[in-house]
């Protein structure tokens, strides 16, 4: 019996050196490649949360921006239409002046005695001073809201309406008569021509824009 309690003790005392060398050497390693594992863990939920908080600010980012080109672009559509529905209203006015400024002086007229013509003049030259009178109108009141490049070119317009009315009404102390009428006539078609580029370049400033 002594003998076994020898052995007992014996492999006791040898668990006990083997625990303690499993101790020794295995669970300093253990515990610093656990706390290793926990702070590789830390770093990767805080460095996890630093992107998604970038990916939310980058979003919200990228959101606002698309708002903004959305909100410009709202604009430009409501001034295209805007701009639209002013040189329209102008160019129909236009027109209808450019009618009246021809037949104002025409280079051909019946023969009719002194007081018909001066009365079919006058007739003309109302009809004229009607039209052109909205016209100047139309350009006048809408001018705060379309292009100073259109404005300019319009007034142009206006200008050599101004000289061939004068003219129209004074007409008999008008040096080279015929040749004034045809010069103002000219000058009419070429500042419309204008207008009418200077509107066309507006337009494809703003579909570009």
């Amino acid at each position: 019996m002594p003998t076994l309690s020898l052995i007992i003790s014996l492999a006791v005392a040898f668990a006990v050196v083997i625990l303690s060398l499993i101790f020794r050497l295995y669970l300093p390693t253990y515990f610093s490649e656990k706390a290793k594992n926990l702070a590789q863990k830390e770093d990767i939920e805080h460095l996890t949360r630093k992107v998604e908080l970038i990916k939310h600010e980058f979003t919200a980012e990228v959101e606002r921006l698309k708002a903004g080109l959305d909100h410009a672009n709202h604009v430009s559509k409501q001034q295209f239409d805007a701009e639209f529905g002013i040189y329209r209203e102008i160019w129909d006015k236009l027109i209808a002046m450019r009618q009246t400024f021809f037949a104002l002086r025409p280079f051909v007229s019946n023969l009719l005695p002194d007081e018909a013509n001066q009365e079919r003049l006058h007739k003309r030259i109302n009809a004229f001073n009607t039209a052109y009178g909205q016209f100047v109108d139309s350009v006048d009141r809408n001018q705060p809201f379309y292009s100073q490049d259109v404005y300019d070119a319009l007034s142009a317009v206006i200008h050599v309406c101004l000289d061939e009315k004068e003219e129209s009404e004074c007409a008999d102390s008008v040096t080279n008569h015929w040749q004034r009428i045809r010069d103002n006539k000219q000058k009419l078609l070429n500042t419309i021509d204008t207008a009418c580029k200077t509107i066309r370049e507006r337009f494809q400033n703003l579909v570009s824009a």
